[in-house]
């Protein structure tokens, strides 16, 4: 399949990207078995368009701590992408939040602070 698009857009113009798997759903593949199916259509879309950049991000859904390793291709054409809805009340526009702003860490991720800011939660 990716064979297939690379060849069919490689010429078109405006084609920022491949985006391989938006947003991985799986949430039990290890890493590295998401990054092999990464990498391997990256390879089969190189056969045909080796400029037009891939896009990946971690599995699940994109999630920012989830990105490792793993995910690093050898390819230098890749765009690596996450999604980071933090802080929620700020994303979801709710009351008394604002940007730029000084918050506590754990006011704004609460529960990820051991991943965001382990040495100062304030």
């Amino acid at each position: 399949m990716w064979k297939w698009l690379a060849d069919r857009y490689k010429d078109w113009d405006w084609i920022a990207g491949y985006e391989i798997m938006s947003e991985p759903r799986t949430k039990i593949t290890p890493d590295w078995q998401v990054a092999q199916f990464f990498s391997e259509a990256i390879a089969a879309i190189r056969t045909k368009d080796k400029e037009t950049p891939c896009v990946i991000g971690p599995a699940p859904y994109y999630k920012i701590w989830k990105l490792n390793k793993n995910y690093l291709m050898k390819d230098p054409k890749v765009i690596y992408t996450f999604d980071f809805f933090l802080p929620n009340d700020y994303v979801m526009n709710k009351e008394n939040t604002s940007y730029p702003a000084k918050y506590a860490c754990d006011d704004i991720f609460a529960g990820w602070t051991s991943y965001f800011c382990p040495n100062n939660k304030n």
